[in-house]
């Protein structure tokens, strides 16, 4: 990120929804700069990188704000301080923090209490970004059921064009 076209943390932005966009799974969502309105209608808040979906039978939604502000060194305690507020007014499942500057001792320690995931990013190479956790390793369960037998009850009399059209219907595949 040698040349920075802007300092206000869009290009991060756009380069952490591309990352994270690669692995999610089909029926997941990727919104950046996602406006949040209140019960007016207004606009309540702008969230970075808001990803969306289902896990199993709940909804998972994860908040993913970056810094990219070089003048300002590491980031404060208080950034992940605001960043657990919007955890809680938002109703979020996890929320990630991600800065071009690194964080400073006290907000790494304030991370881990408040369970907030923190990433740095400094450069454009992929090994930056290979060790970032990736959604695709969520565990899924997926049964298959492999029918072998099937039993029909249908009321009786079956009129004659209703029984020719199920008996049409079930007939064996030819392979």
């Amino acid at each position: 990120m040698s040349k920075r076209k802007r300092n206000d943390g869009t290009q991060l932005e756009k380069l952490v929804t591309y990352i994270e966009g690669l692995h999610l799974p089909d029926n997941w969502t990727i919104t950046p700069r996602a406006l949040v309105k209140n019960e007016d209608g207004q606009v309540d808040a702008e969230l970075d990188i808001l990803i969306q979906g289902p896990v199993g039978t709940t909804h998972f939604s994860w908040l993913i704000e970056c810094r990219d502000r070089p003048k300002g060194g590491r980031q404060s305690a208080s950034w992940i301080e605001q960043l657990t507020t919007r955890r809680t007014r938002f109703n979020l499942s996890k929320v990630t923090a991600v800065s071009t500057t690194g964080f400073s001792g006290p907000a790494l320690r304030a991370a881990k209490k408040f369970d907030i995931d923190i990433r740095e990013f400094r450069t454009l190479s992929p090994e930056e970004f290979a060790q970032w956790p990736e959604l695709k390793h969520m565990p899924i369960r997926v049964d298959y059921v492999n029918v072998t037998t099937v039993t029909f009850a249908f009321k009786l009399p079956t009129p004659p064009e209703a029984d020719e059209a199920i008996r049409e219907f079930l007939k064996t595949p030819e392979v």
